[in-house]
């Protein structure tokens, strides 16, 4: 890994997180991405977050696109939701990919 980010200009990861709040007033869905590095990457200003929301039947689905030149934030190596533990959650981690 530390040969690929050497080798590397940025960095980029796809994710898909959706939450099925059984209160259907409420629709927080809201996740913490932790990076390689151990930092909550959601915080800094270096990391874009390009994120696609879309609803259907009380359904929130999230694509969450990372991308930065600060390599080693990535892999995503933990995920924290910020919603409440009576929602169904899936969270669908994608491969990291460097370019260079």
């Amino acid at each position: 890994m530390k040969f690929l980010r050497l080798l590397s200009k940025s960095a980029f990861q796809e994710m898909n997180y959706s939450c099925n709040d059984s209160n259907k007033g409420h629709t927080d869905c809201m996740v913490d991405l932790k990076g390689d590095n151990e930092m909550v990457v959601n915080n800094l200003k270096k990391i874009k977050l390009d994120v696609t929301e879309m609803t259907q039947n009380g359904n929130k689905k999230l694509k969450i696109e990372v991308s930065t030149a600060q390599q080693n934030s990535l892999p995503i190596v933990d995920w924290a939701p910020q919603t409440r533990v009576d929602s169904q959650l899936t969270f669908e981690l994608g491969p990291v990919c460097f370019e260079y």
